[in-house]
């Protein structure tokens, strides 16, 4: 009874798209968690990371900076006890990587081997509105909670005499395979509404993603 009262007290809507979902971790504990990922991230890429002055980090500073202004604009606010996000930048330099995240907190991340795919400033807007839209819908404390409900459905059913493995596979699933294609729809939902507003052409989504 307690677990199941802690777990509907704990559901909220997403602001931006009216979606619930079960999150139980505050906007402090995530900016700690967000902290601690950043510090890893720069001493992985030490030596890496370019300067201000590189070519590609103006681009990215350009694009970003259009995006951040539009998600204000939009009033994406995450919930009452959020704290204001204070947006970093860092392109890393590395030709195979074609990646690019958004860490809790506002740390954005871009690698060098994204700018080739993405070809424009257009394309670059479509992948880093869709991962800031992760970081503005709180997704990555969103995982960190179904975590929690994943492993304490896999005890019960281990308990219940179900195979570890085989409880386990199911629940993956059932649970969390169908919810990670939820957060990646609300994700492009998301991006594509702050890239418009960014006065990019939503339609170099479809190009970027599809074709």
């Amino acid at each position: 009874m307690g677990k199941r009262v802690y777990y509907v007290f704990h559901l909220e809507q997403v602001p931006a798209t009216g979606r619930w979902r079960f999150i139980d971790m505050g906007a402090e504990e995530e900016l700690r968690m967000g902290e601690q990922a950043f510090k890893s991230t720069l001493q992985q890429y030490q030596g890496q990371i370019l300067p201000s002055s590189a070519a590609a980090v103006h681009q990215v500073q350009r694009v970003a900076k259009r995006i951040i202004c539009a998600c204000e604009d939009l009033d994406m606010q995450r919930s009452q006890d959020t704290i204001p996000t204070q947006w970093t930048i860092h392109v890393i330099h590395d030709p195979n990587q074609k990646n690019a995240f958004v860490l809790p907190g506002g740390h954005i991340f871009v690698f060098t081997g994204i700018l080739p795919v993405c070809q424009s400033d257009a394309g670059l807007a479509t992948v880093m509105s869709h991962e800031i839209a992760h970081q503005l819908a709180r997704h990555s404390a969103e995982k960190v909670a179904g975590s929690k409900v994943l492993f304490a459905a896999a005890f019960v059913l281990e308990m219940m005499g179900l195979d570890i493995g085989l409880s386990r596979i199911l629940l993956n699933l059932v649970m969390n395979l169908p919810n990670s294609r939820k957060i990646e729809s609300e994700a492009d939902e998301l991006g594509l509404r702050i890239m418009s507003k960014a006065c990019y052409d939503p339609h170099e989504a479809v190009y970027f993603w599809y074709v």
